[in-house]
């Protein structure tokens, strides 16, 4: 069930009610209202349709095409979203007190400006890091579900993890259930995602990684020969 809840602001200064929705620290307006039994009714009935309701963007879109159009418009005509060759993803990125933040690899164009608008406008509005950790949620939760870059293992009922890092596949251990499995993949995404991989797996697999870096030293040697 939508835990979405519309809220009812009361705005002073033009002495009109505004109903609008929080969605991942970003305000979404629903309208704006001369009475309070009006505003009421929109929070009524926009609370008994988000009930079931599993994509708020997407509803909101459908729904509030105009209100939709002029945030994602607020911020197009600006908005840079650069597009990775070596991983022939679109990569949104975001620069907040001096710090860049990648915000994920999207094959379509649409979803990465999505996310991109979405970020600008919580930088806007003062909330980005909240936001930033719910879109670190999502995106971790969509990987558990989907069970990325897990694998059966080489004995039945144990499985595989692993990950794709700057196109340099990582192996990240054999485990007896899967859930001791999904827990170590999410951890290293969540560290890919940080921009903290490297360090991560050096610390957590160091026989491993030295030994990815004694074949990186002789495969360079040999170049030289």
């Amino acid at each position: 069930m939508n835990k979405l809840l519309p809220r009812i602001e009361f705005v002073k200064r033009n002495q009109i009610y505004r109903v609008a929705i929080y969605h991942d620290g970003v305000r979404y307006s629903l309208g704006h209202h001369k009475d309070a039994e009006s505003a009421r009714e929109v929070q009524s009935y926009v609370t008994e349709a988000l009930r079931n309701c599993d994509d708020f963007l997407k509803w909101y879109a459908t729904n509030y095409p105009s209100e939709w159009k002029r945030k994602v418009r607020k911020f197009k005509g600006c908005t840079n979203v650069p597009y990775n060759e070596n991983r022939k993803r679109y990569m949104p990125t975001i620069t907040v007190d001096g710090k860049q933040y990648i915000l994920g690899y999207f094959v379509k164009y649409d979803e990465a400006l999505e996310v991109q608008v979405l970020a600008e406008t919580a930088k806007k509005d003062g909330v980005f890091l909240e936001w930033l950790d719910n879109h670190k949620k999502a995106r971790l939760e969509k990987d558990r579900k989907n069970c990325k870059g897990i694998h059966n293992g080489t004995a039945p009922g144990t499985y595989k993890a692993n990950i794709s890092v700057n196109n340099i596949s990582y192996y990240l251990g054999q485990y007896d259930s899967l859930e001791a499995a999904m827990q170590i993949r999410l951890q290293a995404e969540e560290a890919k995602q940080d921009g903290i991989f490297t360090e991560w797996f050096a610390k957590n697999f160091s026989d491993r990684w030295e030994k990815m870096q004694r074949k990186k030293s002789g495969e360079q040697s040999d170049e030289k020969k």
